[in-house]
């Protein structure tokens, strides 16, 4: 049932919808039964930003999540876990269309939530529940995964058909050239990386943590890609070099930013074999990483032919029947 579907999943669904299909008439309605018109009308940036198609739109949509599905949080049991239900649920998915919406435009998520795969399953004529998911806007356990990875890792075998799994979180830092180059190849793959902003939807706090975004972003994905690029310089300092050191710690070398490095080993740590790396440029050696079989991405057709063959191997539900993987992107 929908309502057993993880909280992030739900709000990242309902977004999705009421940015693609919704105008200031839709925002009124949907304002007036769910009580939520003072809200709505009331937000700085809402209205003014869909009016003139401004960037920040998609951002604003995600904070007004919440709000209009009457986002409710309490605790449970004896470690006091903090559960999130919605008063508006049926109410706005109803009134959006949510279902048909995604059944047309985005099927991995109608899987999730709709489809026998999803949170349910059938097994046989019983019907069986998942084991309980936390939602992702507490600490998840450091070995949980995606929802869907978990369905998959506790169900047995089954008639039915395993959803497709195509979202990907992706963990870079400041060449942002890079970063839109291996989007368009994970694009061409038929994969779907998660943005920033619906990871900070995801969370369910309107002001959240940087570390709870990345959080709530591995939680939606099924995949993480750490992308490694020389964008900070770094060396070690002259008193503690050491006569076997090499020269990339003897003069400045490139290396990646703080903060991937630091987001690299909270993926690790939550699901090794659901990270994959992707160096493009020269890093300096990472003592931390060495002997992992890092994909050192370039221009050639067999480069990019293995990252897809990795993601393949992780589960992901890619496409490289056709050839646009052949040329997206610019890794020179």
């Amino acid at each position: 049932m929908l309502e057993d579907a993880p909280p992030n999943i739900i709000k990242l669904a309902v977004a999705r919808a009421i940015i693609d299909t919704f105008d200031q008439g839709k925002w009124h309605e949907i304002g007036l039964i769910t009580n939520t018109l003072d809200d709505i009308e009331g937000h700085p940036r809402l209205l003014r930003s869909m009016r003139f198609g401004d960037d920040d739109y998609s951002a604003c949509v995600y904070q007004m999540i919440p709000i209009i599905l009457d986002e409710q949080t309490g605790s449970k049991g004896i470690a006091s876990r903090r559960e999130v239900a919605f008063g508006n649920l049926e109410t706005v998915t109803t009134f959006i269309g949510l279902k048909a919406w995604l059944q047309k435009n985005d099927i991995d998520l109608y899987e999730s939530l709709y489809g026998e795969t999803g949170w349910r399953r059938q097994v046989g004529t019983q019907s069986t529940e998942l084991d309980e998911v936390d939602p992702v806007t507490t600490v998840p356990k450091i070995s949980s995964a995606s929802p869907i990875r978990d369905a998959q890792k506790t169900q047995g075998p089954t008639t039915a058909t395993v959803p497709s799994r195509r979202r990907v979180f992706l963990v870079h830092g400041r060449d942002l050239a890079k970063r839109d180059s291996l989007t368009a190849l994970l694009r061409a793959f038929d994969l779907r990386t998660i943005t920033w902003s619906e990871a900070e939807a995801a969370t369910g706090v309107a002001t959240p943590y940087t570390g709870d975004v990345v959080i709530a972003g591995m939680d939606a994905a099924d995949i993480v890609v750490v992308l490694l690029t020389p964008d900070d310089l770094g060396q070690l300092s002259p008193e503690f070099i050491q006569v076997n050191d090499g020269p990339e710690e003897r003069q400045p070398s490139g290396q990646p930013r703080m903060n991937v490095i630091f987001e690299a080993g909270m993926a690790m740590a939550r699901s090794r074999n659901s990270v994959i790396f992707v160096e493009i440029g020269k890093i300096r050696p990472m003592s931390d990483i060495t002997g992992l079989n890092v994909l050192r991405l370039t221009n050639d057709v067999e480069s990019r032919r293995q990252l897809g063959t990795r993601l393949r191997t992780a589960g992901l539900t890619v496409d490289m029947e056709h050839d646009g993987w052949r040329s997206a992107g610019d890794f020179t």
